[in-house]
């Protein structure tokens, strides 16, 4: 962002209202625009690790919220802090850093309030939109964070700290880096000691109530849900994504009789989740990974796409997946195995 450093305020306005933006709110997100521009540079206190990964993230909070969805880079600053907070949460639970989700984004003090909007088409007057249907319209961005940072738990926590640094919130966006971070090791030594799981129950799979799989797994737990979907601990590092039924019935066209069917079973190996099993419209089998198999770039790009294509079968994208490929080549700088664990956990 150097090269935007010393941004006037005439140069912010024609960039805002190229965008489309007009008026008082035009010179509200050109003011914050001057301001991230000339501060951020210069205040750099907080330190990150994975710098490029944490750019990323800011560069994507930035275009929620000043280019994609303006009228909430407008509100308060108390509502943009409690929208970054939502991101946040969900970003990490796509990512499947469940534990440090909740406790990291609650040290983001901020709060959604309601939204009025005017409407030209019903003579001036305002329409309300409430805290819960803003969280709706954020559903359709947290992945976009997720997937800046290479689906990163520190590449998510470092970019919100510096995101939340050029809101001035620099001694939260501190708050939020410390958080993840002392979560993340308190679970990493208890990843550490629990072993991979190579296999589980497959009879859990046609579960459709909590009940029913805690009849294979007594000791299960339940991790906050998400409106299509949530995740669980099976036993200690053996962890399962399920969907609602009636999403279930809207991905899939088949239709379930309870509440919810589980699409994807996985388990932790080093910094990285392996599935063991992935619904597909055509199998019900896992990728088989083996990462011994897979020792140069070719095998590699070969074992990707066919996973991809099984994945995502007639929406497969090519061009998509060569960029997909590609970013997690650079992530793994030769480490085939790692790479293999990034896509699958991309998938999980």
């Amino acid at each position: 962002m150097g090269e935007l450093h010393g941004m006037e305020m005439e140069d912010a306005l024609d960039t805002v209202e190229s965008y489309g933006h007009k008026g008082s709110k035009a010179k509200k997100i050109a003011q914050e625009l001057v301001s991230m521009c000339n501060e951020s540079v210069v205040t750099e206190a907080i330190k990150v690790e994975y710098k490029r990964d944490a750019k990323k993230v800011v560069t994507q909070y930035k275009k929620i919220f000043y280019k994609l969805l303006p009228d909430l880079g407008a509100m308060s600053t108390a509502s943009i802090l409690g929208c970054v907070k939502y991101i946040c949460q969900e970003a990490l639970g796509d990512a499947n850093f469940h534990r440090e989700a909740e406790p990291t984004a609650k040290k983001i003090k901020g709060k959604i309030e309601a939204l009025e909007i005017k409407m030209p088409g019903l003579g001036g007057h305002f329409v309300k939109i409430g805290s819960t249907t803003i969280k709706s319209i954020l559903d359709k961005h947290y992945s976009d964070i997720a997937n800046a940072a290479g689906w990163s738990g520190i590449g998510i926590a470092e970019g919100t700290a510096l995101f939340l640094e050029e809101l001035k919130q620099e001694q939260m966006g501190q708050d939020v880096l410390d958080a993840f971070n002392a979560i993340y090791a308190a679970n990493e030594s208890v990843v550490n000691e629990a072993k991979f799981v190579k296999d589980f129950d497959k009879g859990v799979l046609d579960a459709e109530y909590k009940a029913d799989i805690t009849a294979y797994y007594p000791s299960a737990k339940f991790f906050m849900g998400k409106m299509t979907h949530f995740f669980g601990e099976l036993e200690p590092n053996l962890y399962f994504k399920a969907y609602y039924a009636k999403y279930y019935k809207q991905d899939t066209g088949n239709k379930i009789d309870g509440e919810f069917k589980i699409t994807s079973i996985y388990s932790e190996k080093g910094r990285n989740y392996v599935n063991l099993y992935v619904e597909s419209a055509n199998t019900v089998e896992a990728p088989n990974v083996n990462e011994a198999e897979i020792k140069t770039e070719e095998d590699f790009k070969e074992y990707a796409y066919g996973v991809l294509k099984k994945a995502f079968g007639e929406e497969f994208d090519q061009a998509k997946a060569d960029e997909v490929v590609d970013g997690i080549l650079s992530k793994a700088d030769g480490d085939y195995g790692k790479a293999a664990g990034i896509l699958q956990s991309s998938l999980a």
